[in-house]
């Protein structure tokens, strides 16, 4: 069971956490410099709110009377609750009055009476509320023994003043504030947000119904907190649904790790405490023991229930489906299946839409927005620029769930942006380069690839089988990240991504040797990109190979099993040697890697049926039976080797 001490300890860390939260808040609002009146408005009542919780802790520990105050310094501490708890209910009042002519209400209720009743008559109303603050002040100040006497009279008779103005005023801003636009109360997060609210106060008005039935002390150890705590959740919401705060998710996900690290530390103090063994025969071990484990569990539950808590919030009150490489294996997939930049731009808006759930999504190539855009329909303008130079215009509308855009989604989205304009960029540049001639040249260098006179998409199953989407999303996040300081690279690497998606899913069943080197020059490059430059890579073409007619894709399963089941799996600097030689009726192509080698007991016969060399296997039995020979080294144990022999005729 819990005591006394452990309870009142509780409390007044809920009031310091209470008071943090508040102040982040603050602090959050000023460090994006909002000039708005009522943001500012909104930042000072949460300073005041964070001075009220601390006054609040102090006036629990006297209601206690775990500190006995002496007059004058208690008629000090009235004095602060008066003004602070004065100051954070005129505030709101003023962002009550100033809040409908953001948002009208047509429909004929009693809010919509009282909100355009106060807002009509703000100039007077708003200065008569600080007015009132400091008529009070004056009046306590000039003789604030017989005000602080009624003070003691009223908490006597009729229970704690303060938590009853703050709380009622909290209850009856909660139905005139709520919802915050017209139609947000039919959303499941602010609806049962602001039931939860409500529900709150009402029990906190049963508790103080208990006040009077001998029951002082034990409603006192949670009315006051219970009534005072839920500004954090007032303010949380106020600031979701009013404001719109696009760095809320990133508040709500701190203040939810500290939360979770906080419960951890109070269930770690309260075991701890309470494991005595010493009367066993070996108690002080086991008494000792254990509270290392407990300390251990604190340790290690603390950031679990964090992540716990923050997954949970971007589920339900942010509404995250997709993450980042969800959003990355979209834009790889539309740029490997599109046959144009205007495919690409509608279909990267299409999953823009779904992801975001955005009402309407445009992308807009060029330097100006058309004039038929309606400003009005646009939340979000992102400008696509590659560069240093505009290519065009990313345009969000409204979210279906009439949630703004926070910071999370418009980082993801500014990745998506520099994306697409190095797409749209290299769509662009690429034509030209795609349609010059090829031949084979001597060992160590290699010529560019001409495009395939003809285009047409694959199914989503040979795609799949194609390039692995995991590693497509993993090298275009790795690419944004470098272009920041080299935008040339974005540009680079979406060539050469397009470059293997046209490679992999043209038509025709053979094609040049020269196509599947400067196929494999491609995928080495953005697999060093990838691993950070820790790849070596070494392409040695004999100057006798005539350049012969192979199946399409052949070097692809070779090099994906090398970096698979070899250097991807070490700390170390990777290597990765490609060897095309020609003898008298055969083509030897041959992939090196110093990787781990194959595993004790691996059987080139038995290939895994998933496997890359498995399905190489299979393709070149169906084009050119009897015409090639796949040897596999398993006998080195310093890399692994692979070679395929190709039938000259």
């Amino acid at each position: 069971m819990m005591d006394r001490a452990d309870v009142t300890l509780a409390f007044l860390l809920a009031y310091i956490v209470a008071a943090a939260l508040h102040a982040g808040l603050a602090i959050s609002i000023q460090r994006r410099g909002y000039r708005a009146v009522e943001v500012r408005v909104f930042a000072t009542a949460n300073w005041m709110l964070a001075a009220w919780h601390l006054l609040q802790g102090v006036e629990y520990t006297q209601t206690l009377q775990l500190v006995e105050l002496r007059a004058r310094w208690l008629s000090v501490l009235h004095g602060a609750e008066l003004l602070v708890g004065g100051l954070v209910l005129a505030l709101f009042f003023q962002l009550f009055a100033t809040f409908e002519r953001r948002y009208r209400r047509q429909a004929p209720s009693l809010r919509a009476a009282i909100t355009t009743h106060v807002h009509c008559r703000r100039r007077a109303y708003i200065p008569l509320a600080y007015g009132g603050v400091a008529v009070g002040m004056v009046l306590y100040a000039a003789d604030s023994a017989a005000t602080g006497g009624i003070l003691e009279r009223l908490r006597g008779a009729i229970g704690p003043t303060s938590a009853y103005l703050f709380g009622g005023s909290l209850l009856f801003m909660t139905f005139v504030l709520f919802p915050a636009r017209p139609g947000q109360d039919k959303i499941p997060v602010p609806a049962l947000g602001r039931a939860a609210l409500l529900l709150s106060l009402g029990l906190s008005l049963g508790l103080i119904a208990l006040w009077h039935d001998d029951h002082s002390r034990r409603v006192s150890l949670a009315l006051l907190p219970w009534l005072n705590l839920q500004s954090v959740a007032f303010c949380v919401f106020l600031a979701f649904l009013r404001y719109e705060f696009s760095f809320l998710d990133a508040y709500v996900s701190a203040a939810l790790r500290f939360l979770a690290w906080t419960v951890a530390v109070v269930g770690a103090y309260f075991l701890y405490n309470r494991m005595h063994f010493a009367s066993l025969g070996y108690g002080r071990y086991l008494t000792s023991s254990l509270r290392i484990g407990v300390l251990l569990l604190a340790v290690a539950g603390g950031p679990w229930l964090g992540n716990r808590m923050v997954g949970w919030a971007d589920r339900v009150l942010f509404a995250r489906s997709a993450t980042l490489s969800d959003l990355l294996r979209a834009f790889a997939r539309r740029l490997g299946r599109a046959r144009g930049l205007s495919e690409l731009v509608v279909g990267v808006g299409s999953d823009l839409s779904e992801q975001f759930h955005a009402h309407s999504v445009q992308v807009v190539v060029g330097e100006q927005i058309p004039e038929e855009v309606d400003p009005s329909s646009t939340r979000i303008r992102l400008p696509l620029r590659c560069e240093g130079s505009p290519v065009g215009w990313l345009l969000m509308g409204e979210r279906r769930n009439l949630y703004p855009y926070f910071d999370t989604e418009l980082r993801r989205l500014e990745v998506v942006a520099s994306l697409l304009a190095a797409a749209i960029v290299q769509l662009r540049r690429g034509e030209a380069e795609d349609e010059a001639a090829l031949s084979v040249v001597p060992e160590g260098e290699l010529a560019p690839e001409p495009g395939p006179s003809s285009r047409s998409p694959i199914s989503p199953r040979d795609l799949e089988a194609a390039i692995d989407r995991e590693w497509m999303a993993e090298v275009l996040e790795v690419g944004y990240d470098v272009a920041d300081r080299d935008p040339e690279v974005a540009v680079e690497v979406l060539r050469r991504v397009h470059r293997i998606q046209k490679h992999l899913d043209d038509e025709g069943d053979r094609v040049p040797l020269s196509w599947e080197l400067r196929f494999a020059q491609d995928y080495l490059a953005l697999e060093k990109l990838r691993l950070r430059n820790r790849l070596e890579v070494v392409v040695g073409v004999d100057p006798r190979v005539d350049d012969p007619a192979v199946p399409r894709g052949i070097l692809h399963p070779l090099l994906e099993n090398a970096f698979r089941h070899g250097v991807g799996r070490q700390l170390r600097t990777g290597r990765v040697e490609i060897h095309v030689k020609a003898e008298e009726e055969t083509i030897e192509v041959e992939v090196l890697d110093n990787g781990g080698g194959f595993p004790v007991g691996f059987d080139p016969q038995r290939l895994p049926e998933d496997g890359g060399l498995r399905r190489l296997q299979e393709k070149l039995e169906r084009l050119m039976p009897d015409s090639w020979r796949l040897w596999v080294d398993t006998a080195a144990r310093d890399g692994g080797a692979v070679r395929l022999y190709l039938n000259r005729s």
